[in-house]
């Protein structure tokens, strides 16, 4: 479900500009074939024209581990966005859906055992002067995402045509 909001929850990064900023979040094997390559393009495209100021696409494991120790930049970006899309969606009084039931797993026959769950196949972040307020996941079909990043340029577009001409006065 995708719900926005004002929420005060703010993620920064250096350089980071003001405006409105989007991260696709893509498992790798989704970008192969026929897979979410359609939405890369989509909200490059997006950025190329001056819909959005920022365009972030970022890979997430399958599975996330959620307990082990960190070992890439890429495993703590993954767990503390996940972290902050399910605090969002909490804070929003709605549900992300995509994610699966937190499972118990092992490495190897007796390796350690740690918290896994599933990701979904792709999620759109949208942020607003670094302030999360909207989330849309998909897991099966990529519409959903498609489809509101088409709500998003139609938007950009209106406000493109809506702004107040100065009047000339003779």
């Amino acid at each position: 479900m995708s719900v926005s909001t004002s929420s005060s929850e703010r993620f920064t990064r250096s350089g980071q500009t003001t405006g409105t900023r989007l991260e696709l979040w893509v498992r790798p094997s989704a970008v192969e074939g026929d897979g979410v390559g359609h939405l890369v393009e989509q909200v490059r495209a997006l950025e190329r024209e001056g819909h959005v100021d920022d365009v972030a696409v970022r890979m997430w494991d399958e599975a996330l581990d959620l307990s082990s120790d960190l070992r890439t930049h890429r495993e703590r970006e993954a767990r503390a966005r996940v972290q902050a899309f399910k605090r969002w969606a909490w804070q929003n009084g709605t549900e992300i859906r995509g994610f699966g039931e937190r499972r118990h797993a092992a490495r190897g026959r007796m390796g350690p055992e740690y918290v896994t769950q599933r990701v979904p196949r792709a999620l759109l972040a949208e942020y607003e002067d670094d302030v999360l307020v909207n989330v849309t996941p998909c897991d099966s079909r990529e519409r959903c995402i498609s489809q509101r990043l088409d709500a998003i340029e139609a938007a950009a577009e209106a406000a493109q045509y809506s702004t107040p001409r100065s009047r000339i006065i003779r």
